[in-house]
C-alpha cells in the first residue's frame, strides 16, 4: 500500500494545476504515457476524495477521539499503522523528497484547491486512498484507475480479476 501511495503522490503533483505535465514539472514523468492518456489518469486523480473528505470517509484520517475508540475494539491496531505511516513518511521526507522539492512539492493545487502531496499529511492521504481503493488482480496489489469507482451489487459478483483487451487480445488489462 505504501508504493501504491507514493505512485498516487507522484500522479497528484503530474496533475497540479499550477505545475505538473502541465508545465512546472512537479511528479516524475513516469511511466511515460501519450498526452490523452495522461490526460485521462490526471482526470481520474482530481475525481479522488480530498484530504477533507477523507477525513470522514476513512479511519487513519479519523480524528484522534474516533480513532481511540477503533483502538480499542479492533484486533488490528490503528496506532501502529498510523506510526508507520508517519515514520516512513518522515523517511522520505527527510532523506527524498526535501531534496527536490521543485520535483517533489509539499503541496500542489487540485479543483482549485491547495492540498498537501509529498509530505506526512500528504502520505497519510494517499495510503488511505491506496488502501480502500485497490484490488488483489492476479495476486498483486494493484489500483485500476475508474474501476474503483464503479457500482457493485452485494449479492452475485464476481472479484476483480487480470484480462487481456484490445483488438488481438494481447494489451493486459482487468475485468
Amino acid at each position: 500500500v505504501g508504493l501504491l501511495a507514493m505512485l498516487l503522490l507522484n500522479e497528484l503533483a503530474r496533475a497540479d494545476e499550477q505545475g505538473g505535465d502541465g508545465g512546472g514539472g512537479g511528479g516524475i514523468a513516469l511511466p511515460k504515457r501519450k498526452p490523452e492518456c495522461q490526460a485521462l489518469i490526471s482526470s481520474w486523480i482530481k475525481v479522488l476524495p480530498s484530504p477533507k473528505d477523507m477525513s470522514a470517509l476513512h479511519p487513519l484520517l479519523w480524528n484522534e477521539d474516533v480513532q481511540e475508540v477503533l483502538q480499542g475494539s479492533s484486533t488490528r491496531k490503528i496506532y501502529r499503522t498510523l506510526d508507520d505511516i508517519e515514520e516512513d513518511g518522515t523517511w522520505l521526507t527527510e532523506r527524498v523528497w526535501s531534496a527536490d522539492r521543485t520535483r517533489f512539492p509539499e503541496t500542489v493545487t487540485i479543483n482549485g484547491e491547495s492540498r498537501p502531496c509529498f509530505t506526512v499529511d500528504g502520505f497519510a492521504w494517499a495510503t488511505a486512498v491506496a488502501s480502500s481503493r485497490s484490488n488483489f488482480v492476479d495476486g498483486s496489489l494493484r489500483i485500476l484507475p475508474f474501476i474503483d469507482l464503479a457500482n457493485h451489487a452485494d449479492l452475485g459478483t464476481e472479484e476483480v480479476r487480470g484480462g487481456t483487451m484490445g483488438a488481438f487480445g494481447t494489451t493486459k488489462g482487468a475485468e
